[in-house]
């Protein structure tokens, strides 16, 4: 028997969750406030126990027959109570294994999702730092999973590059690898992330750049660079200004880095 440590923290939480819903109805009798606290008391544990019970019979794995390796999406096995987790533990050696090859090999340290992605959470990431001056992060959630829209590069992982570590770069990506399941980001357009960036940061969107074609299992996917831009490079770029912006970003050696606090390369 074997642990999942995502999945048994997630369910961990979903417990608490669904005890504070519990604490919560009891805070409304004991106030004299109960239809008040009715409504969310309930909603607030129903949702923390149906992901506690989700994520419970995730956590633990026995030792039965892999299935057979099939595209899918991950954790959708049917061939046993772990089928699921080992389908996806074997297209995640697949995606790492083709990741290892053109960017070097990652760090030990993965930023893992609490809850799983293939669950509804957002995407674990990985850490290179053996490909470029600075620190490579990418999704390692996506090739494979057929419920996201694909783009030309066919399945792709997400990418963002920065010049040292930090948590932005990872925990955006992860975020936006949900966004790719409802609809498919293309090479060379732009997205505005204003509200999502930190506070005194002069970034205000993404510039998604193709950076690497190759193959999962003889499927064609790719990397899609997010490369950060600034408010006014952003305008110029919907403004059909997209290869003068670009010429420039290379120019000054931005690309393939996003620098949260730079000034623009139009000024």
């Amino acid at each position: 028997m074997r642990v999942h440590v995502p999945s048994l923290l997630g369910a961990v939480i979903g417990a608490a969750i669904a005890a504070a819903g519990v604490a919560l109805l009891w805070y409304g009798f004991h106030v004299g406030y109960p239809r008040f606290f009715v409504l969310p008391s309930v909603l607030v544990f129903g949702f923390g126990a149906k992901l506690a019970y989700q994520l419970a019979s995730e956590s633990f794995v026995g030792d039965s027959e892999p299935p057979t390796r099939r595209r899918g999406t991950a954790g959708a096995g049917d061939e046993g109570d772990d089928s699921g987790f080992r389908e996806w533990q074997e297209l995640w050696n697949d995606r790492k294994d083709a990741l290892t090859r053109i960017l070097g090999e990652p760090e030990d340290g993965v930023f893992t999702a609490i809850v799983p992605f293939y669950l509804g959470g957002t995407a674990d990431v990985l850490e290179f730092r053996n490909h470029i001056k600075g620190v490579v992060y990418v999704t390692g959630d996506l090739i494979g999973d057929d419920r996201q829209k694909q783009n030309e590069l066919g399945n792709y992982e997400l990418m963002i590059c920065h010049r040292e570590a930090n948590d932005w770069g990872p925990g955006i990506i992860s975020k936006l690898a949900k966004y790719t399941l409802d609809a498919a980001l293309r090479p060379w357009e732009t997205m505005d992330i204003a509200p999502a960036v930190p506070e005194g940061s002069t970034i205000a969107g993404f510039l998604f750049a193709p950076y690497k074609r190759f193959a999962v299992r003889d499927w064609p996917c790719g990397l899609l660079l997010c490369v950060g831009i600034t408010e006014d490079e952003l305008d110029a770029c919907k403004a059909g200004r997209r290869k003068e912006v670009v010429k420039r970003l290379k120019e000054v050696h931005v690309l393939p880095y996003t620098d949260l606090e730079r000034d623009s390369v139009l000024a």
